[in-house]
């Protein structure tokens, strides 16, 4: 008789493969329904999700209500990365990205768009986390950088 253990770690597997083969499936359909937001001219290597992404100008497109598509305009890098509505009390006069700076690691935060005080937020990700426990007094701050978008 088989274990417990081995019936459920068998029945993820197969879940998490069939999860990948329709998401791979599927990617050319949704590369036609992203909607671009912004543009970004990035001087420094940065955390988006689990990739770190190299220097350059980047084209932010939303995927979904909460996925968005980072690609090196390039071709050589992108990213899909998760992101959740955030709000501001000062409402910003121009579109900017944030970025969390720990020491010399960036991590991308928040997109804001001209006058308007709902935004996007970045979860801090496992290598954030890691770096906030393993240096905890290491200078930490904010880098915003000017976003080209499109008129509306």
């Amino acid at each position: 008789m088989k274990s417990p253990n081995f019936v459920a770690n068998f029945v993820s597997g197969l879940f998490a493969s069939a999860l990948a083969i329709g998401m791979v499936a599927s990617t050319p359909a949704l590369a036609q329904d992203e909607i671009p937001v912004a543009k970004a001219k990035i001087p420094f290597a940065f955390q988006a999700g689990s990739q770190v992404m190299p220097a350059g100008t980047y084209t932010i497109s939303n995927q979904s209500g909460h996925v968005l598509v980072l690609r090196d305009t390039t071709q050589k890098a992108s990213e899909f990365v998760m992101v959740h509505s955030a709000y501001t009390m000062h409402t910003p006069k121009q579109s900017v990205i944030v970025f969390d700076r720990r020491g010399d690691k960036y991590f991308l935060r928040n997109i804001w768009t001209a006058n308007d005080n709902a935004g996007l937020e970045c979860p801090k990700s496992h290598a954030e986390k890691q770096l906030e426990l393993a240096r905890a007094n290491v200078p930490t701050d904010t880098v915003t950088l000017a976003l080209n978008t499109p008129q509306r």
